[in-house]
């Protein structure tokens, strides 16, 4: 055994077999070309231009849903506060077999809704083709 092996720089043999001397040019350009594809994406999507958002700091918005009371189906009642799935195909039932709303307080009629609940789901209640009864 060769004493002069374990003394000295350690043996660079096997760094030759997995990159020599020219490939660095080729290993440079190629990271090169990548950082500058990556910088090009960031770009394109906008990350660049978008900031930090200051969630803490912002002011809540309110969602403003709205559900029509005679065009909406069942689960879009169901989103409603205080409407479950029975009193959504209640009123569903209900506009069926009595025709279309012809305002938004002819939702108290239905069985389940009184002014309570009704003041509660009146800010998402919309009516669109209004017909008089």
């Amino acid at each position: 055994m060769d004493e002069s092996s374990h003394d000295g720089p350690p043996n660079r043999q096997w760094v030759s077999l997995v990159l020599r001397r020219a490939d660095h040019p080729t290993v440079i350009m190629l990271l090169c070309v990548s950082w500058l594809l990556i910088g090009w994406f960031v770009v394109r999507l906008g990350l660049a231009k978008q900031g930090v958002i200051d969630i803490d700091n912002r002011e809540p918005r309110q969602a403003q849903l709205q559900v029509d009371l005679n065009t909406a189906p069942w689960p879009e009642f169901a989103t409603l506060p205080g409407v479950g799935e029975v009193l959504s195909r209640s009123i569903v039932d209900f506009r069926r077999e009595h025709g279309k709303f012809g305002a938004i307080e002819d939702i108290k009629l239905v069985p389940g809704i009184g002014e309570i609940r009704f003041s509660q789901l009146r800010p998402y209640l919309v009516i669109s083709n209004s017909v008089s009864k």
